[in-house]
């Protein structure tokens, strides 16, 4: 009958593991030798950026070449899109004030001056949806607000 110490039998196996680890080639090489054949590693190596010194984010890389490619800076929507929303605020407390003090008058204007910034921007923009598909759903959704309670009120939903 034979005796085995099973600790010296685990550490034996795990200087085994140890030394297959640090032979083996590094992923690096081995993608650049797929790549490129097996000569021209060190090349691609050189060309490669160090691991973890790449986390870039994809998405960020597009929307990059989409702003570079149109001469319309998104900052400038943004900023149309933040004063309709301030318009949109006064608009509904305009509307919010039904009975005595109601000016339905001031809030068509309201309606209008946000229905012509939308269209400006669907001018100076005319690629929005493609180039930040959150901004142009929002446009979307805008309009057809604007379309919605300019019907209202012309319809005599708001009365005074």
């Amino acid at each position: 009958m034979k005796i085995t110490n099973e600790q010296l039998q685990a550490l034996q196996q795990e200087e085994a593991k140890k030394k297959q680890r640090s032979a083996a080639p590094g992923f690096d090489s081995l993608l650049a030798g797929k790549l490129q054949g097996t000569e021209g590693t060190e090349e691609a190596q050189a060309a490669l950026p160090p691991p973890g010194a790449g986390a870039v984010n994809p998405l960020l890389m597009v929307q990059q070449t989409t702003q570079q490619a149109s001469s319309v800076p998104l900052s400038g929507v943004a900023d149309s899109l933040d004063g309709m929303l301030d318009n949109w605020e006064n608009y509904s407390r305009i509307i919010g004030q039904q009975g005595a003090g109601t000016d339905l008058r001031s809030a068509y204007s309201t309606l209008e001056s946000i229905g012509n910034d939308l269209a400006r921007i669907r001018q100076t923009v005319p690629d929005l949806d493609a180039r930040h598909p959150g901004m142009g759903q929002m446009v979307n959704e805008l309009e057809v607000m604007t379309t919605t309670e300019r019907f209202k009120i012309n319809r005599g939903d708001y009365s005074v």
